[in-house]
């Protein structure tokens, strides 16, 4: 199975940020990496207003891929939300992938088992709430280092500071995917 690494946070907590820089040093590894990002803007949109792809959409096509020499972009029109992790993931099928990085998407990552969890905090409030309801494995608990005295004895070899030892987690999240694909 392909590893999947779940970045769980607030807003502005420093998920997208953290993201990049795993995702730099797992493709320099020579790794393929998917992505999926929940993006909270219900009425959000990639195309653009008046071009074709989205005069397409507008006509009724339910899907409508834009394929330029150097990228595909595939646009699928939907009343309700993924419900299910299999349905996100099924997205990416077909692609030769060796992880699949998520970011948000807290209600279908939490209670999974089979996803590696990476945890970011702006306040002990935070720290608290996505713990009651996270279940293993959580590798690392990422946030300013006033909070390390939020951590559950018991997780705090897993606490980083984000802004010392941010590269400390990079390094960790790809030793375990290392393990994770062998």
């Amino acid at each position: 199975m392909i590893p999947i690494l779940a970045f769980i946070g607030p807003s502005k907590s420093g998920k997208t940020t953290l993201i990049e820089k795993v995702v730099l040093q797992l493709s320099s590894k020579g790794l393929a990496v998917g992505t999926i990002k929940h993006i909270r803007e219900g009425d959000f949109s990639i195309d653009v207003k008046g071009k074709d792809t989205w005069r397409h959409a507008e006509a009724g096509a339910k899907v409508v891929v834009g394929a330029a020499d150097n990228q595909v972009v595939i646009l699928k029109r939907r009343v309700s939300p993924y419900k299910t992790l299999e349905e996100l993931l099924g997205l990416l099928g077909g692609e030769a992938l060796d992880v699949i990085v998520i970011e948000g998407f807290r209600s279908l990552t939490t209670s999974r088992h089979e996803v590696f969890k990476i945890i970011l905090a702006k306040t002990r409030e935070d720290v608290e709430d996505i713990l009651k309801d996270t279940v293993e494995p959580i590798i690392a608990i990422v946030g300013p280092g006033a909070l390390r005295d939020a951590v559950p004895r018991e997780k705090s070899k897993s606490f980083f500071d984000f802004d010392i030892e941010r590269e400390k987690v990079v390094d960790l999240i790809a030793s375990i995917i290392a393990k994770a694909n062998r």
